[in-house]
């Protein structure tokens, strides 16, 4: 099972690389122990790097738990 951290530097490339199943079960986790918030934050924060690579992975990340950059 994937733990997160609020300072997990490869946090989006272990939540891109999940299957949808582990990443169902991982939202729901996060969700139901009240990280969601946390992981979301990260994620945001690699969102706004200047580094492209980091920025397509975190992309792709909050993408997989049902983020979309679309608004």
């Amino acid at each position: 099972m994937l733990t997160t951290t609020t300072h997990d530097t490869g946090l989006a490339h272990k939540v891109a690389a999940l299957s949808t199943e582990e990443a169902q079960v991982f939202l729901r986790t996060e969700l139901a122990e009240r990280r969601l918030h946390s992981v979301v934050r990260v994620l945001n924060s690699d969102v706004l790097s200047s580094d492209p690579s980091r920025r397509t992975t975190a992309l792709a990340a909050l993408a997989k738990i049902g983020f979309s950059g679309n608004a």
